[in-house]
């Protein structure tokens, strides 16, 4: 249903709310839902939505958290390597690199994504109003 809505706002489709009347639930009756289960399948869905409908945003996230841990531990190193001028802590120093490598990626991937996007977007949109 949400992604529904999703792709209704992205092609400016009018949306409107139906009332419907609520009523309790039958004696011996029980509900079939399960947090966790469910939980987990709402979280799922909202990572997928934000990944493919809002791919700039999730990947700039996931870059600046590489980001920010590759210059955290690179910092120590760094100012290591200026006052000794060797680099002790080499498995860090890997790791730092790669995670500053991993964040430029993500950060490709997430334009990419975009452009992607947007063309998907069109698509949809031109589609959409080719049948009418």
């Amino acid at each position: 249903m949400t992604e529904l809505t999703i792709y209704a706002l992205q092609m400016r489709l009018p949306i409107d709310e139906i009332s419907a009347k609520y009523i309790k639930r039958p004696e011996g009756s029980f509900s079939k839902l399960n947090t966790f289960k469910d939980g987990f399948k709402i979280l799922w869905t909202i990572i997928y939505l934000l990944m493919t409908e809002k791919p700039l945003l999730f990947f700039n996230m996931i870059s600046l958290i590489f980001l920010v841990i590759g210059l955290f531990l690179g910092i120590g190193i760094t100012i290591e390597y200026f006052e000794t001028l060797k680099v002790e802590r080499f498995p860090t120093a890997i790791l730092t690199i790669c995670l500053i490598i991993l964040s430029a990626l993500s950060f490709s991937i997430g334009l990419l994504m975009k452009a992607i996007s947007k063309v998907l977007s069109e698509n949809r949109r031109f589609k959409y109003n080719s049948v009418k």
